[in-house]
């Protein structure tokens, strides 16, 4: 016998990412409920929703109690399928000087974690840690977890959302946790806004990097600080497409026969000081120096483009 799903009018349907299916295999009842229940609100109001608005009818419409509800709000949000609706301008973190080492940070006794798990709050996040890093924390490791409240001073909900990006990237040590959280408290990223924001950005720049691999066949190797720097130049201070990036990549190919990320930077620095922020716009001036002088050379027209780079560096 077949089956198939009744199908709703539009008013009536309910829009839910197909990435959704893949958690399932990893998440509990209430968490599925909740964001459920989260895009159900959304679908009825709209994107840009009230959150106090949407947890009351979260919790109303599932039974989850409000204590528990910020937990999962917090792993959905880690994993992608909520976040923040204002459009807020990017925070700055500026870097401070080292606060904090895991290697001095308090002796926590076996009866001082017990006194912890008193806390309604750390027990969850000891339970959400153990369910999302997949073990089962021993005495020490729940000293290490406390002391990201304590020592710290970091808020659960920032706890949690490393702890999920962490483990979505299949680094589920609590070790490396720790030293992510230390490097946010050094830098004063000590809320889930500033939080979510630089893992944002740290994701954009990781793609970027990914992207420039592929296309010059980098592979494994580990970039040297010059190239590390080069690429932040061309996706932050440059904005260059990455159609120019493939254009200097060929350039520098039919130029030198391999691939140098510090040729290309020459010839993207070349054009970002021209102004150009297009192929089209390569193209056109090629056309128009080719005009010029018949016995124009593509190649000496991008060679003599390095050389002004390296003159205005020296």
């Amino acid at each position: 016998m077949n089956y198939r799903l009744t199908k709703p009018n539009e008013k009536q349907s309910l829009v839910l990412p197909i990435s959704l299916v893949d958690k399932l295999g990893e998440i509990g009842e209430e968490e599925l409920k909740f964001i459920l229940a989260a895009y159900g609100y959304c679908a009825m109001h709209g994107e840009e929703i009230d959150s106090d608005g949407m947890m009351d009818f979260i919790c109303e419409k599932t039974g989850i109690a409000k204590e528990k509800s910020g937990e999962y709000m917090a792993f959905w949000r880690g994993a992608g399928f909520m976040k923040t609706g204002s459009k807020r301008k990017k925070t700055t973190v500026e870097r401070k000087r080292v606060l904090f080492d895991s290697e001095k940070k308090p002796s926590y006794s076996s009866m001082d974690i017990a006194k912890a798990g008193e806390n309604n709050v750390f027990r969850d996040l000891v339970d959400y840690a153990q369910n999302r890093l997949k073990k089962t924390f021993n005495t020490s490791e729940l000293a290490t977890l406390y002391s990201f409240m304590d020592y710290l001073k970091m808020p659960v909900e920032v706890v949690m959302l490393v702890i999920e990006n962490c483990a979505s990237k299949g680094k589920g040590s609590l070790r490396y946790v720790e030293k992510v959280l230390i490097s946010f408290a050094d830098t004063g990223i000590d809320t889930y806004q500033k939080a979510e924001e630089y893992i944002q950005e740290s994701q954009r720049k990781q793609d970027y990097e990914n992207k420039v691999r592929a296309l010059i066949g980098l592979g494994i190797r580990a970039l040297t600080g010059k190239e590390k720097a080069a690429l932040a130049a061309w996706s932050t201070e440059y904005k260059m497409p990455f159609e120019l990036i493939a254009l200097a990549y060929e350039k520098t190919i039919n130029a030198i026969h391999q691939p140098s990320i510090p040729y290309m930077n020459t010839i993207l620095e070349g054009w970002f000081r021209e102004g150009i922020t297009s192929k089209s716009q390569v193209e056109n001036k090629i056309a128009v120096a080719a005009g010029n002088d018949r016995s124009y050379d593509p190649a000496a027209f991008f060679e003599a483009a390095v050389k002004r780079g390296e003159r205005k560096d020296v």
